[in-house]
């Protein structure tokens, strides 16, 4: 039985790694925080911090133990491009009764590395003292100490370059003298789908190299760790890897020396248990166990039977309760339930996955959603029954009925804890220490703004990260490592904006109100913000051109465009720094919301909306709209047109993250244009934003819906205009321009003096704007591909929606034609069963072989037996319903089937009342043949009813089936 506890931790944000020594009796994590901690176990089991120190300027991805003949010595690897190596010093015991101060020094600092450094190992013993780390830029460097005594000397001993960026390593330990040294690698890059993702090295003694010896191809999914197990005698290798399921391969050596590959490649085991992404693997000291934890927030023990099959052994699942921080193992999870999403992201049915996800996950996610204050219809927990069948449907249609309300609310489903929730692979990246890292380097080589606190989750975006900046003192000469110790560079959890607002609270002593009261520094000058966006998807500037772009578009001057301060990218980004305006943007003026608040609180449930007086509706909207033609003019779009994206100062509008474009970030309101094939330009896209800019203007609140099907509550001329772009008969056949909306009888009737007004105020602030020949070319170009990519989507959308259709049409074919056959079905039965009325009425009754009558359930819209409409009809009434004559069955209860009726005889001479065929009575007659029997003709009302009798016998026992059909050939014939 495993035994588990929870340690709280105190880091300040999220850990990336932790790490055991040797003997198991110590431990270090990492994290986030840019802190190491290491940690000792007493003798009652208990672990505490012995020793907390930062390490590094960025995040701290990896850490490693060397072995403990050479000290107690750590190595880190951080997204500051670095590797250290840290050994702990123990200092003079002053008093006798206290324990020696311990502490861990930095022997060297390793910055050979372009890219962040992924991952940290010390090699086995036998290899000596010597290190290996691989970093983004796809190189594995491998380190040695020539004098284990001097940790601060290190040599770069050997390069091994792959081709795509690494994210982990492992050295093989085995102890068998004839295996070379070997190490293999893993690469977590998405962007390529082919191609094996784990490389194997191997090192050669007689051209003292690393070569590359293998790739397994099989592995095509990003993958997060790997881990040799240790090798006590075993012949072959035993790999386990960390991607999208635990896989593990043995590597058998071929001793031929003349064979291709140096390695036989087996795979032995593949485990999808955790149901999402596995991040860490790892062996026993004997290599016998393996331990593997992803998403699920389990660790699932593996081990392999005398028959070299794999099962799982156990699987420990810790609850975070402050009441019970402990928690029992169990073999399975059979005691709980989970449920299974089918998630799809666009309209391509293929583009869909799977999650397992717990009740408790579901209840994390409320949890995190609760800031917004939107009321969600979440099942409550229950202790006892929970597992009854009943109760699990119950609870999985109002688990169903939650997901669907958070994700049908776009600033629900547009959160980062929804995101995670629903695709745990596409967002476990920490963006908030990405765009923090990156933002500190830029402003660093600027040499002229100090980052300061993050401002946490307040935008829509996920890769778009806000930052109080300051310009730097005059005359203060400060190295960048000091520059931001000095102004307390603060940073908030990237793992759930609910969680980063708390967590920035909890950090820094600045708060919103003292942000919002110094709207200005120390130097006089305005309070500035920056924002760092990552490129989107419709980013087609080269790289090598985009400097020139945004250097060109920096200069931006327009009175209705909100100025650029300082404008910088790099190969994953850009950062931009603006004027901060404590009243926010329009959004947040409509909603009555502070700027500096999160997202989701801001937006999810305002306290109150207020919409804007025509007047200054049609002021602000007229020159929003000056601004977007301006831009066009130039050669480029906006393509965010939003109330996010104005600010109104002075009763002035102003359009600001017009870089967006350039950027290459997908529009607010995508979802919505991709659904109209007409709306497939830049300008048709701006006009289509704006027309929604209108709408949340006039009433206060968004549309959210791609078009709106009834306009009231405003005047018939804004109505028009409202009309002429949001209507579905617009949204289908084409949008108005930008110049044909300035003539729109609404702007002259509320805002009639503008073009008076623009002509004055352009005259002081001429509009100023200049692009390169080149930068003209990469735009023109950017403009056309994203067009493109539109109309692509947009066909992609509308064959989704044929498709649909059809699979409708097809579906409510096939309902028609089993409502047909029902139908017809029933009235054979009518017909039927109003023979068998008209035959109970009129004549005596049907008896079987043993004489005993045969007895027919009938039912009619009348609720009794339905007669005929006079003496002589033999017709019934079509409301009857009638059931089909039953079979007669012999003494035994077996079914025997009535002989056939004979034809129909040749008519005899003509008399007062004609002659009708009846089948013979096997119980009058003895059994004889009822070919030949015909029943006398009768005179008055009983020859009436007997006759009407036998013919309706005849005609129900008549069998179609025993008719010949005779082709057209045959008539003349036979």
């Amino acid at each position: 039985m495993f035994e588990t506890q929870i340690i709280h931790t105190e880091h300040k944000d999220v850990i990336h790694d932790v790490a055991y020594d040797y003997y198991g009796q110590r431990m270090a994590t990492c994290s986030s925080d840019q802190y190491v901690k290491v940690w000792d176990q007493n003798e009652q089991g208990v672990w505490s911090v012995t020793s907390s120190w930062k390490s590094h300027s960025g995040s701290v991805w990896r850490l490693s133990w060397a072995h403990p003949e050479f000290g107690q010595v750590l190595a880190t690897s951080s997204f500051d491009r670095t590797v250290s190596v840290w050994e702990e010093t123990v200092g003079e015991k002053t008093n006798p009764a206290m324990p020696p101060l311990k502490r861990w020094v930095r022997r060297t600092n390793l910055v050979d590395s372009r890219t962040s450094v992924t991952d940290v190992k010390f090699a086995p013993k036998s290899q000596g003292l010597m290190l290996a780390a691989c970093s983004a830029d796809g190189v594995i460097r491998i380190y040695e100490a020539p004098d284990i005594m001097n940790l601060s000397q290190w040599t770069l001993s050997h390069e091994i370059s792959v081709k795509i960026p690494l994210s982990c390593l492992t050295w093989n330990p085995s102890m068998f003298r004839l295996h070379p040294a070997m190490i293999a690698a893993g690469s977590d890059d998405s962007s390529q789908s082919t191609g094996g993702k784990v490389f194997i090295f191997e090192y050669s003694e007689n051209a003292r190299r690393w070569a590359k010896t293998e790739t397994i191809n099989s592995i095509t999914e990003p993958v997060h760790d790997i881990a040799f197990a240790p090798n006590v005698g075993r012949s072959y290798h035993i790999l386990a890897v960390a991607s999208k399921d635990v896989q593990i391969f043995n590597l058998k050596p071929i001793l031929d020396p003349t064979a291709n590959s140096r390695l036989e490649i087996q795979p032995a085991a593949q485990f999808g248990d955790h149901y999402c992404t596995v991040w860490r693997v790892t062996w026993n000291i004997t290599g016998t166990m393996l331990a593997s934890t992803g998403d699920d927030g389990c660790v699932r023990m593996w081990k392999m039977n005398y028959l070299k099959n794999w099962r799982c052994a156990a699987v420990l699942k810790a609850e975070n309760s402050e009441s019970a921080p402990e928690t029992s193992v169990t073999a399975s999870l059979k005691s709980s339930i989970e449920y299974v999403l089918r998630v799809q992201r666009g309209p391509c049915p293929e583009n869909s996955w799977r999650i397992l996800r717990r009740y408790n996950d579901f209840a994390s996610l409320n949890k995190c959603l609760q800031i917004s204050g939107i009321d969600l219809s979440f099942p409550g927990k229950k202790l006892i029954g929970n597992m009854r069948p009943d109760f699990v449907a119950e609870r999985l249609n109002a688990l169903q009925e939650y997901i669907n309300q958070v994700l049908m609310n776009p600033i629900l489903a547009s959160s980062l804890p929804t995101k995670k929730f629903i695709d745990p692979d596409s967002y476990s990246t920490p963006f908030h220490d990405l765009a923090l890292q990156y933002a500190s380097m830029s402003l660093r080589t600027e040499g002229v703004y100090t980052l300061g606190q993050s401002l946490g989750p307040i935008g829509w975006r996920l890769r778009k990260h806000y930052f109080k900046v300051v310009h730097k003192p005059q005359g203060n000469k400060h190295s960048p490592g000091h520059s931001t110790t000095k102004h307390h560079l603060i940073k908030s959890s990237s793992q759930s904006h609910g969680k980063q607002h708390t967590t920035q609270v909890c950090v820094t002593t600045s708060t919103e109100k003292d942000y919002n009261s110094s709207t200005r520094d120390h130097s006089g000058r305005d309070d500035l913000i920056l924002s760092w966006t990552e490129f989107g998807p419709d980013r087609y500037i080269d790289e090598k051109d985009i400097h020139t772009v945004l250097k060109n578009f920096g200069g931006v001057a327009h009175p209705y465009i909100v100025p650029i301060e300082h404008i910088a990218s790099n190969d994953t980004g850009a950062l931009v720094i603006r004027k901060f305006y404590k009243q926010g943007s329009l959004k947040d003026v409509l909603c009555s919301a502070s700027p500096c608040n999160p997202f989701l609180s801001k937006y999810g449930s305002p306290k109150g909306r207020t919409p804007l007086p025509l007047k200054d509706l049609a002021l602000y909207a007229r020159q929003i709209l000056e601004a977007i033609r301006f831009l066009h003019s130039k050669g480029m779009a906006c393509g965010h047109v939003h109330c996010g994206n104005v600010i109104v100062v002075d009763g002035i509008a102003k359009l600001m993250d017009v870089e967006n474009f350039i950027f290459g970030v997908p529009s607010f309101y995508r979802p919505f244009f991709v659904q109209h094939s007409k709306i497939n330009t830049c300008e048709a896209i701006d006009v289509y934003g704006f027309g929604h800019l209108l709408y949340e203007m006039c009433m206060g609140y968004p549309l959210q819906d791609s078009y709106a099907r009834q306009i009231s509550d405003c005047p018939d001329s804004l109505k028009s205009l409202l009309e002429s772009i949001l209507s579905k008969d617009a949204c289908k056949s084409s949008l108005p321009t930008l110049d044909q909306l300035t003539t729109h009888p609404f702007f002259s009737e509320y805002a009639g003096h503008f073009n008076e007004l623009y002509a004055t105020t352009i005259a002081v602030q001429k509009p100023h704007l200049k692009f390169s020949t080149s930068a003209k070319e990469q735009l023109k170009l950017a403009v056309q591909k994203t067009e493109n990519r539109v109309r692509d989507e947009q066909r992609s959308v509308k064959n989704q929606k044929r498709l649909v259709r059809v699979q409708e049409m097809m579906t409510s074919e096939e309902e028609k034609k089993k409502i047909k056959q029902k139908a017809k079905h029933e009235q054979k039965q009518a017909k039927l069963r109003a023979q068998n009325s008209l035959q109970l009425n009129n004549g005596p009754p049907m008896t079987g072989p043993s004489g005993m009558a045969a007895t027919v359930h009938l039912s009619s819209s009348t609720g009794g037996i339905v007669k005929s409409d006079s003496a002589n009809s033999i017709t019934s009434p079509q409301e009857a319903l009638m059931s089909p004559p039953p079979h007669a069955t012999d003494s035994g209860g077996s079914t025997s089937p009535q002989p056939p009726p004979s034809a129909p005889p040749i008519p005899g001479p003509p008399s007062s009342l004609p002659l009708f065929p009846v089948p013979a009575d096997s119980g009058a007659s003895g059994g004889a043949s009822a070919s030949g029997k015909l029943a006398k003709s009768i005179s008055g009302d009983e020859s009436t009813t007997g006759n009407r009798s036998a013919l309706l016998q005849s005609i129900c026992n008549f069998n179609k089936s025993g008719l010949k059909k005779i082709s057209p050939t045959d008539e003349g014939g036979k």
